[in-house]
């Protein structure tokens, strides 16, 4: 069975916020090396044959890139996420 998988591109990704200490907004993310990395993981996937679909990326929403915390899949039930910082509720 081909995987699907959810990608939201890094168009709006970057650090807007602190929710954990590993986030600082001191220090922001190089876009084009996040792009970069974005781009090699997608081809990554698609040469192991997954099936990617790609969501829009929002503004005000710089986690977004993270789908794979939004939800959890087993068989036919999804179990959605429920952010504990405002910040990520709007995911």
């Amino acid at each position: 069975m081909q995987p699907r998988i959810l990608m939201c591109p890094p168009d709006h990704y970057g650090i807007e916020y602190e929710i954990n200490p590993w986030m600082d907004k001191k220090r922001q993310v190089d876009p084009s090396v996040a792009r970069q990395q974005w781009a090699e993981l997608r081809e990554l996937l698609e040469r192991c044959e997954a099936r990617i679909e790609l969501m829009p990326a929002v503004a005000g929403l710089p986690d977004l890139v993270f789908t794979a915390n939004a939800a959890m899949i087993f068989k036919n039930a999804a179990v959605l996420a429920r952010f504990r910082h405002p910040q990520r509720q709007g995911e």
